[in-house]
């Protein structure tokens, strides 16, 4: 069975009929120049008591990941004190997995291209510190987050990034290339600690957006998982901001929440292998996304001499 395509009003009533709405009007696509893995666009529904209102519709390829993201707003999203857009129902079958939330109206795009402005990091940060205190403790059955991955994928990867990119100048790059096992196991052993809460686990910044008074909404829950919560933190200050912001982003979560220094380090250790050997493994297809690989691997050299001279016996130990 094909992926309807939403823009043409009969497919897309028929992807809503199941949840009893109906569209009215053109619906209008959203982020295509993202490259998002849903299909997604905003229409006017009708439900079948009689409201009318303004929806976002995603349908999602790959299922798992859709099913994954139902399972999330129908099972954690109320758990969260931070905003998210209503849930207004969402299914999925072995072809395609639909979503249906409330459309947020004008806000502000975050874009992974840019880095966070430090207001910005600071709030999105405390969204992160209050949805895993609320979480943290909690019983699971979500994917553990920060298992070291095997040897032969660390062999594998690291085999295709030295062909594509070359030995890194910078020596905390390298290091983390060349040890990169012992970066995860590292990292593990200073994770080990941890409280596990909810983890969003593709947290940057194509998928946050601003309402108009400036309060963070994280969207595209497709791939939540469970362990700490400095795997997303890591992960927003990496991708999303430049080594001198970072304390904002620090400070943010530690407003709400407990976070410890060997955490930070540990999970800047496992985003660092992964926006490393990891990132060898995408091949960019459009030019905004090869100007995120170039951004990007700027980034994981910033963030890696940031590490090195915060906590300088993490990295050099790599090589031990």
């Amino acid at each position: 069975m094909p992926l309807p395509t939403l823009t043409e009003g009969d497919q897309l009533a028929v992807v809503l009929e199941p949840l009893g709405l109906t569209p009215i009007g053109r619906p209008a696509p959203i982020g295509d120049e993202f490259g998002f893995a849903s299909s997604r666009v905003r229409v006017t529904v009708v439900e079948s008591g009689g409201d009318e209102h303004s929806v976002v519709v995603k349908v999602w390829e790959v299922a798992d990941q859709g099913a994954a993201e139902v399972g999330f707003y129908e099972s954690w999203a109320p758990r969260l004190p931070t905003r998210l857009p209503a849930y207004h129902g969402g299914y999925s079958t072995d072809q395609m997995a639909v979503i249906v939330l409330e459309d947020l109206g004008p806000v502000r795009q975050g874009d992974a291209e840019f880095p966070f402005e430090p207001p910005d990091l600071y709030s999105v940060a405390r969204s992160l510190g209050l949805n895993h205190s609320s979480t943290a403790g909690l019983p699971s059955n979500l994917t553990l987050v920060g298992r070291p991955r095997s040897a032969e994928w660390h062999e594998s990867r690291r085999a295709s990034y030295l062909e594509r990119f070359g030995l890194p100048d910078r020596d905390a790059v390298r290091a983390i290339v060349r040890h990169s096992q012992v970066a995860e196991r590292v990292g593990a052993d200073l994770l080990a600690m941890s409280v596990p809460g909810l983890v969003h686990r593709d947290l940057h910044a194509d998928n946050i957006v601003f309402l108009p008074d400036d309060t963070p909404v994280i969207l595209d829950w497709s791939r939540p998982g469970w362990g700490s919560a400095a795997h997303d933190l890591a992960s927003l200050l990496v991708d999303g901001a430049e080594p001198v912001d970072y304390p904002a982003g620090i400070e943010g979560f530690r407003s709400v929440a407990d976070l410890s220094d060997d955490e930070i380090h540990g999970a800047f250790l496992r985003r660092l292998v992964t926006g490393t050997l990891g990132a060898a493994g995408w091949i960019p297809q459009t030019d905004r996304q090869r100007r995120l690989v170039a951004a990007g691997a700027a980034r994981v050299e910033a963030a890696a001499t940031w590490l090195a001279a915060r906590a300088p016996g993490v990295v050099e130990g790599l090589a031990v």
